[in-house]
């Protein structure tokens, strides 16, 4: 706790910022705590992730896991945010964070004219720091931000953590059905299930916080590297993530679509989480065989589209260690006997190492990861991304000595 400021020191400050405003302590001893208002594009104001600043009075973003901070001295919090509202129907989730506890799950109103949304009131009167997270992946929509109001004053931004990791992924990535069993009315609720994503609780973060490092995460449900879940263009966004890794996002087309310069944010390491939609069979019809009739992934198809694109990030990022790493969903067997995509993805990996041996290359790393379940659809649920988010940070730390 800090020391707390004498009257005068508190009508001091007031004159400069506070227009005045002060309470007293049980001594007697003056603390500001009148209400201002920080706009979005004020420099304490703190952006990890893909965020799009082209009004820097209203920054907009769209993947899960992105996050804003601000530390301040003061008694509450409020968060100002707008929401697309995607169709119509659909939300947001946000978690709000104060001193590393979450305090509050946001979900935008329906009305868009309610922008405020409390955060956290009658702290004790001291040093805090408030974090938005974003939960929802990026086809639940855009979520805009206006900037925060405080009880308190607004305090320079703490330091950044010593690294910095980039995740690209699938619904794994973007922490899908994490805080519902399988079944669960819960997975469908609000849309397909936005009340129980959290991208935060997804492995990279997990990982991540582990380390000591800023994450920027891209997972995008459905999506592969060669195909999607999903291949048919009328049900659904077809394009793999080779297509449209450098969006900020990457559910937008030409016009409008925004580009993430690689040279932003550089990473200290890479993590690619591919293939679990790739290897899987996709919608089945009833007697398990696939929708659109396609084969099985060829493991070698897979590594060459796997080391072309990591010759894309290693261009981009030439500082940076990339990680490859193993599904903790896919099984042998399922939904046939002849089904071997968990060995299939595996041996693909291990094809995709190989080549970066041969060569010389010493930045390659494969990651295998335990399974994983429990969630809905058989995603991993928050105990299980914490157990893969364990398994990957055991081997980053060992291979970059973090």
């Amino acid at each position: 706790m800090i020391s707390r400021r004498s009257l005068a020191a508190c009508s001091l400050l007031a004159a400069a910022r506070l227009a005045g405003a002060c309470e007293s302590d049980e001594n007697m001893v003056a603390i500001p705590t009148a209400l201002h208002s920080y706009a979005a594009d004020d420099l304490n104001i703190q952006y990890t992730g893909r965020i799009d600043f082209s009004d820097p009075k209203q920054p907009r973003f769209a993947l899960g896991a992105t996050y804003i901070t601000a530390a301040f001295r003061g008694v509450g919090v409020s968060v100002l945010l707008e929401d697309e509202h995607r169709y119509g129907m659909w939300r947001n989730y946000y978690d709000a964070i104060v001193d590393g506890v979450v305090v509050a799950k946001i979900r935008p109103d329906d009305d868009p004219a309610v922008t405020k949304y409390p955060v956290a009131a009658n702290l004790p009167y001291g040093d805090h720091v408030v974090t938005i997270v974003k939960r929802t992946e990026a086809n639940a929509g855009v979520g805009f931000f206006d900037g925060f109001e405080i009880a308190g004053v607004i305090l320079p931004p703490p330091a950044r953590p010593a690294h910095e990791l980039l995740f690209f992924g699938d619904s794994i990535t973007a922490g899908s059905g994490v805080e519902a069993a399988n079944g669960d009315a819960a997975c469908s609720a609000d849309g397909w299930g936005q009340p129980v994503q959290d991208a935060d609780e997804s492995y990279g973060p997990v990982a991540a916080r582990l380390l000591d490092a800023d994450y920027h995460v891209f997972g995008v449900a459905g999506i592969g590297l060669v195909r999607n879940w999903e291949s048919d263009p009328a049900k659904a966004d077809t394009r793999p993530l080779p297509e449209v890794y450098d969006y900020v996002f990457p559910e937008s087309s030409p016009p409008s679509m925004a580009i993430w310069p690689l040279s932003n944010h550089p990473p200290d390491a890479v993590v690619v989480a591919l293939g679990t939609n790739d290897f899987s069979p996709g919608p089945l019809n009833p007697d398990n065989t696939p929708v659109d009739g396609r084969a099985m992934m060829d493991a070698a198809t897979f590594a060459t589209a796997y080391i072309a694109f990591i010759d894309v990030l290693r261009a981009g990022y030439p500082a940076a260690h990339i990680f490859i790493m193993g599904s903790p969903m896919l099984i042998d067997g399922w939904p046939t006997a002849a089904y071997k995509s968990k060995s299939g993805l595996d041996a693909a990996i291990g094809m995709v190492e190989d080549h970066y041996t041969a060569a010389g290359i010493a930045g390659v790393h494969a990651v295998a990861v335990s399974r994983q379940g429990g969630g809905c659809a058989a995603h991993p649920d928050v105990e299980g991304q914490a157990a893969t988010g364990a398994e990957l940070a055991a081997v980053v730390k060992t291979t970059l000595g973090w």
